[in-house]
């Protein structure tokens, strides 16, 4: 049984790379570029991750998370966040929210596939 990902983040260069370096590990990818987009690939795939955008241009990543960890169906799915909003209050959102771990763009791909390791 192999190990999937879906990826939430609307900027499509940042989705697909992000897809090739989880590629390079042999993790299977899902695409989504909207918070809606991603919840229902959550609710129909139940990837074993998820790599979470904030600023996303329908609902943003934090209802995204909130609305994952307090389903049923998609409560038990680790969330990364990945964004540029690195304040220390959009941390603490972002935990509060439900995500597991929160990364800050740019970063390293090797940190991203060590943290989703975990």
């Amino acid at each position: 049984m192999s190990t999937t990902v879906l990826v939430v983040e609307d900027d499509l260069e940042i989705n697909e790379l992000l897809g090739e370096y989880l590629a390079l590990e042999d993790i299977q990818y899902l695409q989504a570029a909207t918070g809606q987009e991603g919840i229902h690939q959550a609710l129909a795939r139940h990837p074993d991750a998820i790599i979470l955008d904030l600023m996303l241009p329908d609902i943003d990543g934090f209802e995204v998370a909130r609305s994952l960890t307090t389903h049923r169906a998609t409560y038990d799915i680790p969330i990364v966040i990945l964004s540029c909003m690195c304040q220390e209050c959009d941390r603490e959102k972002g935990y509060g929210a439900g995500a597991l771990f929160y990364m800050n763009k740019p970063f390293l791909p090797d940190n991203l596939l060590s943290t989703l390791r975990r």
